[in-house]
């Protein structure tokens, strides 16, 4: 385990990897079902709570820890349906 502080001394708990590019939840569930070759129906309802599009923030990992993401989207999905296909 790595303690990690900001320079005010202020301990840092959560740090966010990913990636920062923003993706709406529709958008993510047809490239899966695209690549899985899935014949699923996707079902839309009102969206409540949170409006508009949150964009992630990796800035600590890539500040405090020299991380930077390496993956593209569509590349760790498919690493990924991979993954589950053979469990």
């Amino acid at each position: 385990y790595k303690f990690i502080f900001k320079p005010t001394g202020k301990f840092i708990q959560d740090i966010v990897f990913g990636n920062d590019k923003q993706i709406r939840v529709c958008n993510l569930a047809k490239l899966i079902k695209k690549l899985t070759k899935s014949k699923s129906i996707i079902n839309y309802s009102k969206a409540i709570g949170i409006m508009g599009l949150p964009k992630p923030d990796i800035n600590e990992a890539k500040e405090y820890l020299d991380w930077q993401p390496t993956t593209k989207l569509e590349d760790g999905l498919k690493i990924m349906i991979r993954d589950f296909k053979r469990r």
